[in-house]
């Protein structure tokens, strides 16, 4: 898996997972850059990240 790929899984995890997260990319105003998250949101999406990477490392062994 390349870098690109890496940045696209990792901006559809945090797309599903944080309400008005659109992009990972800076936007260069806070209101587009900041954002409240609750803890429970980001605990189901650094699973599902670690998920992700799991999932990838058993398929390269293969």
């Amino acid at each position: 898996m390349n870098l690109q790929e890496i940045n696209q899984k990792l901006a559809f995890i945090a797309a599903s997972h944080f309400d008005g997260v659109d992009t990972l990319e800076s936007q260069g105003r806070d209101r587009l850059d900041w954002h409240e998250v609750h803890v429970c949101d980001i605990k189901q999406a650094l699973l599902a990240a670690y998920m992700a990477g799991k999932k990838e490392g058993e398929k390269n062994q293969n």
